[in-house]
């Protein structure tokens, strides 16, 4: 099998961690007929996309893409679904800038 035929596994959006109720896509390129395994599970989507909405730390995992014989597979990529979700507050924020002039 070429390169060209060599299964690619993509994460859109590409980062490998998402928090938990975010939606992630896994992509599959490189050939026509594909699965999307995760760890030791055959997913069989309709089309070269599986979607992950609102993603759960259960959808944690390896993914990759393979051909229809499971011949040939994608490298793995890790997806981390975090349950932390994280708060950034603020107050109001005065700067005061003073200019100091020496003078010899």
């Amino acid at each position: 099998m070429s390169t060209q035929d060599t299964p690619t596994v993509i994460l859109e959006p590409s980062w490998p961690q998402i928090y938990s109720s975010e939606t992630v896509t896994v992509r599959c390129e490189g050939s026509q007929s594909m699965f999307v395994w995760r760890d030791a599970t055959v997913i069989r989507p309709r089309t070269s996309e599986y979607r992950i909405s609102r993603a759960t730390e259960s959808d944690s995992g390896g993914y990759s893409c393979c051909t229809m014989s499971l011949s040939v597979c994608s490298d793995i990529i890790t997806l981390t679904v975090s349950c932390n979700y994280i708060l950034f507050t603020y107050s109001e924020l005065k700067l005061t800038c003073r200019m100091m002039l020496y003078l010899k």
